[in-house]
Order: structure tokens, then C-alpha cells, then sequence
């Protein structure tokens, strides 16, 4: 301070302001004319004139005294606002400081220091910076205050501090030596709290760690590649995927690595248009679905989804793409697909087998729909000949006309079809070429069939023939396929002998239609002659005899009418009301002029079986003669009626008449018949009692067989 007033002093002499001041003050007289004051003699006048120039060169000097003080004054104000804005910058800031002398004894610190060392800066000055300092870094900060003093470069270290309350703060020290005034070297020091960063590293450290865990633990596999497309993290799932060891080594992005990608339409998808080339490239793909092969054969199918990972400006630093591995369900999708053929093959057989179709329309839709099902273009089925024992062609799909030609027939043993229709057991050659052989579908096919799957065609134990597959593709077929084509074998093969068996029951059945055909011819010329013989005995006979005899042929007349009737149903089921219109037609009809009778048949439609239809029908008869013979005697005209009812399982037919009722001479040997059939042959009952409005009723029910109630309840 002394130095600056100096200097403000010797400024202010200098100054022109002042020297103008001390001109303005000087006498403008003094010369030989200058008027002299009365009562001054000219010596008192020299001598006053020698002493006015002394004091204005006091006074001069005063007021030059003066400036100086006043200008010392403010530059010891401004130095004093200086120190003190310096000193409030150093207590004031925001981050720790500190002045250290060479051995680390704290000699100054500012509050932000103080507070961080968590004492009073009154209680730290004097102090060893050491002793604040955590044993273990101890060494770090006697080699940082070293290097401080060798150094002309600022030095950083960081060093844990021991905190009151045993609590330990991270702490950056950077110091720098300089000489103070008094030629001592000093530290100037900063001390920087890297607790909240460290506890900010650690928490992205710990998330980045979690993260990871998370990411090489997940179910779905995850690949990060930096900028030049090299991954920097695969987890295990994506190894998984891959067929890799799951704790190898870094895996390059490459075809070689991970394999061929082939797109589901069977396009190949080239590595530079791969999801995770495309996000380094700034494209996002969601869902990519891809078939990977790699070379050495390993296959697994892939949903892909990548997008790149930018920074705060936008750039790319990464790519991320996660991979669901759909490979089981890719091949459960082609397990059901497969299912879904095979069943619409099980159900077109089936369709097939109750169609009624030829055997050869049969075999042909049954070969074109297990081809479709196990997606082969080549298919055979050869059937055994009863006679001889060889393996005929019976339908084929996609051979050659020289294969048809040379292959028609062949031996039992012979080729593939032969072995198997000797063992009865599949047989799969997965290489034609390689046992030549066995088959010649390799040479005479084309494309030529490399694979080939036969099964025998085996019902209740009997081989019927054989099933045979080819495939262009070697080993194609495999224990899958054999679990497919064993069922659909032994339904075919069903299907093939109920064939066999309903041709063989067609032919019987036209033997007996045939045979059946000349039997009624011969019943209706026998039944005729009968007729006729009895007639001639009636003629010749003459009286009671007479009677008997055309009454006998009368009955065999109405069983020749019935048989004529039954011989046209060729052994179905009857219509109950035309049943008793038949009965009535021939009974009630024909009686000549002097007797009209009115007849009607109302109720349910019933049908029986034919075995029941005689036993019906001669009862009906019957009936319809006894009211004939004893309800209309002596009348010109008559009425019958007929009710048909279903009770439950039971027919009830009820035949009633206008006549006198019973107890009037009615019944005979015609009643006595009827209810012999009824009870015997049809297992009903038979009631006769007066009708409610005169007249006589016959009740007659019966059980239907079980096979008919059916057919009789749709009637």
C-alpha cells in the first residue's frame, strides 16, 4: 500500500491540473513599475517579495500532499473492495479450496472445503490433510503431494475421505505449486465430492449389469452389434438358436456362423438385407420370419425384429435385434398341416369305401389322396391275384408308360412290393440308386425317385396287396410317415375287402335272385294246378265234399294272390294298407251282383317285414271270408272296416262289420286259423267282441321285429 501512495503522490507533481493551479496563483506584477503599498519602504517591499514566492511553494506542496493522501485513500479502497470480492470468490464457491503447504498441513480453506470435509475451517487450519484421508488411499495422496511439488503441472488424484459419522466421500484433489510473497512454496488445491458421480456410476453401473443379466438371460435371443456390424453381446438364447456353445467365444456376423437365410417363400435372403444389417443402416423390421441353414447341416427357423439404437444427436451407435425361436413351432404348424392331409385322406377313403364306387375308382382316389397327404408325386398299389399269387398294377399315379408296361406284374418276393407282401411288414429304402435291386424306379421314372416306402395292405390278417410311395429326395421318409400310412393301410385295406366281400355277395345275391325266380314260377304253376285239381275233385265229388273241396281251393286261391303280391316285394318291407287292400280286393270284390260290400282302411302307415307279410295277410283274409259267410247273409249290401294304429312297438289293426255281431253263427274254422297265426306265428294277441255300434270286432296286435320299428316309425 505504501508503494501505490508513493506512486500516487509522484503522479499527482506531475500532473498539468496542479501546475495550472500554482501558475493561477502566482503574482502577475514584480516588475521595476509595479505600484509599491503606502507606509512599505522599498527594502520591506524587496524583502516581502523575496518571501512570497517561498510560500506559495509551501502551499504548493500542501496541496499536493493533499491529492496524494485523497488518491492513496481511494486506491486503498479499491485494493480493500478487490481483496475483498477475491476473498468472497475463494469462500464462496461452489466446489472446495484449499492451501496446502508442501508437507499437506491445510493453512487456508474456503467454506465449500470446510463443509465438505464436514469440520469448522477453524478446526481444519493447522490440520494434516492425511488424517482426513481413509488408510487405504493414504499412500496416493503422499505420492499426489509429491509429484505436487515436483511438478509445474497441475496434479489430480482421487482419494477417499473419512467423513464424521463414519460415513467415506470420493473425493478428486488437483493441486499446483506456486511461490508465495514470502518465496515459501505452496499447494493451491481443489477438492472436488465425486460421491454423487460415483453413486450416479455405480447406479449405471449396477443397471447396465442388471441389464445385461437380464438380456443373457432372456427367452428370446438378443444380439447388439456396434456401428461396423460386430456383436458386442449374444445371449444365450440366440446361441441356443444357433446350435452354439452357449459359453463360447465372440461370434462374428456372417453366413458362415450363423447360416443361410432363406425366406417362407423360399427366396434366399442375402446378408446385407439381414434385420440387423438394415438397423445399422437405420431401417426397423418387426416380425422377419427366416429359415436359417448352416453348413454343417444344423437348421433352426427364426422371427427376427431389429431397430438401431441412436444418441442424443441422432446418430447411430448401435443395433439391436431379438430373435423368437420358432423352430418347435414351426415344426408343430408342420406336424398339424401334415395331420390335416392325413385326415382328409382317412376321410376321403372313408368316403370312398361306403360309396358303392368300382374297386378301381376306389384304389385310384384312395392312391391320389395319400399322395397328397405325404406330398409324394409317385404312388402305386398293387393287388394279390387269388389264382397265381403275383402282385398286379391296380392303380398307379405319375409312372412312366415303360414302368406301366414292365411293371403290370411281378412275383410274389420280387422287388419292394414283393418283400413286402411276403413279410407283411413296411419296408423304407432310403436310396433307390443304391440297391438297384430292389426297384426300378430310379431308371424309369421321371424325375427319377430316389426314396421309396412301401406298406402291405393286410385285413384280418391276409395280405390284399401293397402300398408304395416314391419321392425324388433320398431319404425322405422316415418313422413319421410310417405312423401315417400304417393306419391309412389297414382302412384301405377295410375298404378293399368289403369291396371283395360285397362283389362276392353280389354274385350270391343273383344266384338266389335267380334261383328264387325259377322257385315262384314253379309255386305259381303248382298253386294253379292245385286250384284246378280241387275244382275237378269238387265237380266229381258232388254234396258236403264238394263244398269242403272249393272251399279248400277258394283258400288256395287267396294264398296264390298273396304269394303273387310277396313275390313282388322281392323280400321288403310292406305297406300294412296295402296289405289289407290286396286282402280286400280279392275276398270282398269279386262276390258277384248279389252282394255289393263297401270297404275302407284308415290309421297310421305301418310297414312289416316281409317275414311277417303271409301270417298278415292270410289272417286278413280270413277274416274278410268269415264276415262274408256270416255277417252279410241274406243282405244285398255290407260295410267292413279297417283301423291301423302303432302302440309303442305293437301294430293293432281292428277289422269290424255291419252284421248281426257275434254269438250269431259266426266263427268256424276260419276264426280257429286266424288266431293260431296271431298267437303263434306273429306272438300277438286275438280279441272278438260286439262292435259299439253294432256288428262284430276283431282286435288283432302284434309286436313289430326291432330291425323294422325303425323303418316303420319314418314310414
Amino acid at each position: 500500500m505504501a508503494k501505490g501512495a508513493e506512486r500516487a503522490g509522484r503522479s499527482a507533481v506531475r500532473s498539468p491540473s496542479a501546475k495550472r493551479s500554482a501558475k493561477q496563483r502566482r503574482p502577475t506584477g514584480g516588475g521595476s513599475g509595479a505600484r509599491i503599498p503606502p507606509g512599505l519602504t522599498p527594502s520591506r517591499v524587496q524583502s516581502r517579495a523575496r518571501i512570497r514566492p517561498s510560500r506559495d511553494r509551501v502551499a504548493l506542496s500542501r496541496e499536493e500532499l493533499e491529492l496524494q493522501a485523497q488518491a492513496a485513500g481511494e486506491a486503498a479502497q479499491a485494493l480493500e473492495v478487490s481483496r475483498q470480492r477475491y476473498a468472497d470468490l475463494y469462500d464462496l464457491a461452489p466446489i472446495g479450496y484449499a492451501t496446502l503447504d508442501p508437507n499437506g498441513m491445510i493453512r487456508e480453506i474456503n467454506l465449500a472445503g470446510a463443509a465438505l470435509l464436514g469440520k469448522a475451517r477453524a478446526a481444519l487450519l493447522g490440520r494434516p490433510l492425511r488424517a482426513l484421508v481413509a488408510p487405504a488411499d493414504r499412500l496416493k495422496l503422499s505420492q499426489h503431494l509429491s509429484r505436487s511439488r515436483l511438478e509445474s503441472d497441475a496434479v489430480s488424484t482421487e482419494v477417499w475421505l473419512l467423513l464424521p459419522g463414519g460415513r467415506e466421500a470420493a473425493v478428486q484433489l488437483t493441486s499446483r505449486r506456486v511461490i508465495g510473497l514470502d518465496g515459501k512454496a505452496r499447494l493451491l488445491t481443489t477438492l472436488i465430492d465425486l460421491s454423487q458421480e460415483r453413486q450416479a456410476q455405480q447406479r449405471a453401473q449396477q443397471e447396465r449389469s442388471l441389464l445385461e443379466a437380464t438380456l443373457r438371460q432372456a427367452a428370446d435371443g438378443v444380439m447388439v452389434c456396434d456401428p461396423g456390424g460386430k456383436p458386442v453381446l449374444v445371449n444365450a438364447a440366440a446361441r441356443r438358436s444357433m446350435g452354439l456353445d452357449l459359453e463360447g467365444g465372440p461370434i462374428e456376423l456372417s453366413e458362415e456362423v450363423w447360416g443361410r437365410a432363406i425366406l417362407p417363400d423360399g427366396s434366399p435372403l442375402p446378408q446385407k438385407r439381414w434385420p440387423i444389417s438394415l438397423a445399422l443402416r437405420g431401417e426397423t423390421t418387426v416380425g422377419c420370419e427366416v429359415h436359417m441353414v448352416r453348413g454343417d447341416g444344423h437348421t433352426y427357423d427364426l422371427q427376427v425384429s431389429a431397430a438401431p439404437v441412436r444418441d442424443g444427436w441422432g446418430q447411430i451407435i448401435a443395433a439391436v435385434a431379438t430373435f423368437t425361436d420358432i423352430t418347435a413351432r414351426k415344426s408343430a404348424d408342420v406336424i398339424a398341416a401334415a395331420h390335416r392331409r392325413w385326415d382328409k385322406a382317412m376321410l376321403a377313403i372313408g368316403r370312398e369305401a361306403v360309396s358303392g364306387n368300382a374297386l378301381d375308382a376306389i384304389l385310384q382316389s384312395a392312391l391320389d389322396a395319400v399322395a397328397a397327404a405325404a406330398e409324394t408325386p409317385v404312388g402305386m398299389i398293387r393287388l394279390v391275384e387269388a389264382e397265381t399269387r403275383d402282385l398286379v398294377l391296380a392303380a398307379e399315379r405319375n409312372l412312366l408308360p415303360a414302368y406301366r408296361e414292365v411293371a403290370a406284374r411281378i412275383k410274389w418276393g420280387q422287388y419292394v412290393a414283393g418283400q413286402v407282401a411276403a413279410t407283411g411288414s413296411l419296408h423304407v429304402l432310403e436310396d433307390v440308386s443304391s440297391q438297384p435291386g430292389l426297384s426300378r424306379l430310379s431308371k424309369l421314372t421321371d424325375p427319377p425317385i430316389c426314396s421309396l416306402i412301401g406298406v402291405p395292405l393286410r385285413a384280418q390278417g391276409e395280405v390284399l396287396g401293397t402300398l408304395a410311395l416314391g419321392h425324388p429326395r433320398p431319404r425322405r421318409f422316415g418313422a413319421a410317415d410310417a405312423m401315417e400310412l400304417l393306419p391309412f393301410a389297414d382302412m384301405l385295406a377295410g375298404a378293399i375287402r368289403a369291396e371283395q366281400l360285397r362283389a362276392a355277395l353280389r354274385r350270391e345275391a343273383g344266384a338266389r335272385a335267380l334261383l328264387l325266380r325259377e322257385l315262384n314260377h314253379r309255386v305259381r304253376n303248382n298253386l294253379a294246378a292245385l286250384i284246378g285239381l280241387l275244382h275237378l275233385a269238387a265237380d266229381s265229388a258232388g254234396g258236403g265234399a264238394a263244398d269242403t273241396l272249393n272251399a279248400v281251393a277258394e283258400r288256395v286261391g287267396h294264398l296264390a294272390n298273396l304269394h303273387h303280391m310277396v313275390d313282388g316285394k322281392g323280400g321288403e318291407p310292406a305297406e300294412l294298407r296295402e296289405l289289407v287292400a290286396t286282402a280286400a280286393q280279392s275276398v270282398l270284390v269279386p262276390l258277384g251282383e248279389d252282394l255289393k260290400v263297401r270297404w275302407c282302411v284308415d290309421g297310421a302307415s305301418v310297414k312289416i317285414p316281409a317275414t311277417q307279410v303271409i301270417p298278415v295277410a292270410l289272417v286278413l283274409t280270413e277274416l274278410f271270408t268269415n264276415c262274408m259267410k256270416h255277417a252279410f247273409r241274406g243282405r244285398s249290401t255290407g260295410s267292413v272296416g279297417v283301423s291301423i294304429r302303432r302302440i309303442g312297438a305293437d301294430v293293432s289293426v281292428e277289422v269290424s262289420d255291419d252284421g248281426p255281431g257275434p254269438g250269431s253263427g259266426s266263427g268256424g274254422l276260419g276264426l280257429d286259423i286266424s288266431k293260431a297265426l296271431v298267437r303263434e306265428t306273429l306272438h300277438g294277441s286275438f280279441h272278438l267282441v260286439p262292435a259299439r255300434d253294432g256288428g262284430a270286432l276283431v282286435c288283432v296286435r302284434f309286436p313289430l321285429r326291432p330291425d323294422l320299428q325303425r323303418q316303420g316309425g319314418e314310414a
